[in-house]
């Protein structure tokens, strides 16, 4: 609302900035329709106070204070012509008029239904709708037997005042949008009513003649009309006798009761939806009851990847732009599509899957990255950001989108920050309360729920935790939470570690590649990694710890240093090892060891090569290395001063 918006945060419509809705500026001339008095706003939606425009598919919400409509841009540049300041007065008649009277029958004002005409008088045809163009105009006696184009002073009234007052108090009551409505309602017998100026204009004072009243809401079929309805029933909570919201099937986009008796629609059929339509809940938080622990069963926690991101909670990656946080959660997200195993090699878990992301492209980026991927596209689905940009208002979309899918198991929101409509991202409370909400919908539906955000920029911070972007609300919400980062001893490869991992007890990372250059895709090394968070973001990393690769080519010189060793025996020897069989390979390649048959019906040896630098300089860099410690053997001494073979990937401390 304008109250609630810093006059430096808004920029007003002029003749260089005009309104992208209407095309209008508050420098127009009055009284012939076409100005418009509104302003944009620093996320990009603006505010349109011109009427007509209100049911456009991009409004959000009335604004009271401002008197105008909020309308969602999304960022895009869609400026209107410039209208002309000498431009003359749209041609209108008026096609019908509504009394709105006090409760003897006394005129207060009309509200006027405006049809555009052409040159020869004719109604001008509406090439989005394909219905006749029109506007609405409020006007009130003058006392002259005139009229005052405007309602200043006027306190507006329900339509139809006199005869909702003698309504019985048995029967429904229907409110709906519109005049017209209320009229065809009337002529079928049955009691309704509506406020002037359609949605997001209902007052408080209205409910005192609705007192002890069953209501029924009959919305239009469209964002603003379920808006509209959803606020006219919390506003009659606890004044009406009963409250019901009501829609009717079949509609049309943006229908309303009009459509429905055209198509059929009759009074009876209609009180049996009211009767069967179940009464309105409100979404207020209601005291709740303590609950024993003794009465709670206890259940053993569900995971998507087991011991990284659980199923029923939040998960957060987190990272700097073009590390691949995209690339994994298309990975993510494929491998859910086929229940694929993880790249651990842990179980995979099948169902569908709903991606949110407000900044990829489906069509040219994200469904290529899901074939390369090789993932079933049909269990995969997303929401564009024009029709869900805010967790806070769009909430119920992504649930019903939820709902609809087949056994849905993942949700991704990427980046989270782009959806956080007016929410304060570095305000704890604000994102804590809002996460509370994506942890019930995660419990609700058994999804694992992964949010995607961008580090802050400080380098300050030797904490991980300090450095995802906004609150420190998001990263406490989540159960786990992963750094994306580059590997140090590698410029083409990514870590992809814990930052928090509070129900799981792996605190391994992994390593990743993006590889290919027509369609890139995500491909995940064999080995775990121990670097930690801290380490990685802070550039503490110590850059001589050795790769995998490195590892496990000390490894080979060490066993292969006294002689050659059969394949088949440095096969078993691997599998008593982390190394992978394709690590072990790279390093074989990269030591240029050998493999040869011993006689003509002999086994095949490998063994080092005589005078390759590569071996003769592989330890060159450790040879004042501390004690080394293997993962199944505890420690030995400085490496080569031990006669044991390895049995287990060791880590310099």
């Amino acid at each position: 609302m304008m109250n609630a918006v810093s006059q430096t945060t808004i920029n007003r419509f002029s003749t260089s900035n005009l309104c992208p809705i209407c095309g209008g500026h508050e420098k127009l001339p009055r009284g012939q329709g076409i100005r418009c008095s509104g302003y944009s706003l620093p996320d990009g939606n603006v505010c349109c106070t011109r009427e007509e425009y209100s049911n456009a598919s991009t409004m959000i919400k009335y604004l009271p204070a401002s008197n105008g409509w909020l309308h969602r841009q999304n960022g895009i540049q869609t400026q209107r012509k410039p209208i002309s300041t000498n431009a003359s007065k749209p041609k209108t008649k008026i096609h019908e008029t509504y009394d709105y009277t006090d409760e003897t029958g006394s005129l207060i004002y009309q509200v006027c239904r405006m049809n555009y005409i052409d040159e020869n008088g004719q109604p001008i045809i509406d090439p989005e709708t394909g219905k006749i163009k029109k506007t609405f105009r409020q006007r009130q006696p003058d006392g002259n037997e005139g009229w005052e184009w405007n309602l200043k002073g006027v306190d507006k009234v329900l339509y139809k005042l006199p005869q909702l007052i003698k309504a019985n108090k048995g029967e429904f009551v229907f409110i709906v949008e519109g005049e017209k409505c209320v009229n065809s309602l009337l002529s079928m017998g049955l009691s309704a009513t509506c406020n002037a100026g359609g949605s997001g204009k209902w007052f408080e004072r209205f409910n005192q003649y609705l007192k002890n009243h069953r209501v029924i809401i009959l919305p239009d079929n469209d964002e603003p009309g379920r808006d509209h309805a959803e606020k006219v029933a919390s506003s009659l909570e606890g004044t009406a006798a009963s409250l019901k919201i009501l829609e009717l099937p079949n509609l049309p986009p943006k229908g309303d009761i009009i459509e429905w008796v055209n198509a059929g629609g009759a009074a009876e059929k209609l009180r049996k939806l009211a009767d069967d339509c179940k009464q309105w809940e409100s979404e207020k938080i209601k005291p709740s009851k303590s609950i024993c622990f003794a009465d709670i069963q206890t259940e053993e926690i569900h995971w998507l990847w087991p011991g990284r991101i659980a199923l029923k909670k939040i998960s957060m990656i987190a990272g700097n732009p073009g590390l691949g946080k995209s690339f994994l959660t298309v990975d993510m997200a494929a491998r859910v599509s086929t229940g694929a195993e993880w790249s651990d090699r842990s179980k995979g878990c099948k169902g569908s899957v709903l991606l949110l992301n407000a900044e990829d492209d489906s069509a040219d980026t994200i469904k290529p990255r899901l074939i390369a991927a090789g993932a079933d596209c049909s269990l995969i689905h997303s929401i564009p950001f024009s029709s869900v940009s805010s967790l806070t208002d769009d909430i119920k979309k992504i649930e019903e989108a939820i709902r609809e899918l087949k056994d849905c198991k993942l949700l991704v929101i990427d980046p989270i920050t782009a959806y956080l409509g007016n929410v304060d991202s570095y305000k704890n409370s604000a994102v804590r309360q809002l996460l509370a909400t994506i942890t019930d919908l995660a419990q609700k539906h058994k999804i694992a729920v992964v949010l995607v955000s961008h580090l802050n920029k400080s380098n300050s911070q030797q904490n991980a935790v300090n450095r995802i972007s906004g609150s420190l609300g998001f990263v406490a919400a989540a159960r786990s939470a992963w750094l994306v980062g580059c590997d140090p001893t590698n410029s083409e490869a990514r870590l992809f570690v814990p930052i928090k991992n509070n129900i799981g007890n792996d605190k391994t990372g992994l390593r990743f590649e993006i590889r290919g250059e027509k369609q890139p895709s995500l491909h995940w090394d064999d080995d775990v990694i121990f670097t930690t968070a801290d380490e990685l973001q802070s550039q503490s990393y110590d850059k001589t710890e050795p790769s995998p690769i490195d590892t496990a080519k000390e490894w080979l010189h060490h066993i292969l240093s006294k002689g050659p060793i059969g394949a088949i025996e440095i096969k078993e020897m691997i599998e008593n090892t982390k190394f992978s069989q394709r690590t072990i390979e790279r390093a074989k390649k990269e030591l240029g060891i050998k493999s040869k048959k011993s006689g003509y019906d002999g086994i095949w040896l490998w063994e080092l090569p005589e005078d390759n630098p590569k071996t003769a300089n592989c330890l060159q860099d450790r040879q004042d290395s501390h004690v080394t410690e293997l993962a199944t053997l505890g420690t030995l001494g400085t490496l080569g001063d031990s006669e044991l073979p390895y049995q287990g990937v060791f880590r310099e401390h």
